[in-house]
């Protein structure tokens, strides 16, 4: 069961890029300072591209309420 647990945990470690070495600790030998930084880069990326996609499907909600409110809204009405 706690194998279970732990490869869990790990899997939404590696999913999440919340890795060791994107929170500053180095494991598996990693000494060298170019190598930390780059693997400390990956993690980054991983994190921009989910940010990214999360702005995007902001933006389409944003679009589709913006639609809805033009179909639905038969009131006149002024926006500031």
């Amino acid at each position: 069961m706690m194998n279970a647990l732990s490869f869990k945990i790990d899997e939404l470690k590696e999913t999440s890029g919340n890795r060791d070495f994107s929170q500053g600790s180095v494991s598996n030998g990693v000494t060298a300072a170019r190598a930390i930084a780059a693997l400390q880069e990956a993690g980054s990326k991983l994190s921009r591209d989910m940010i990214k996609g999360t702005y995007f499907a902001f933006q389409q909600v944003c679009y589709l309420i913006i639609e809805l409110i033009r179909q639905f809204y038969d009131t006149p009405r002024s926006f500031r």
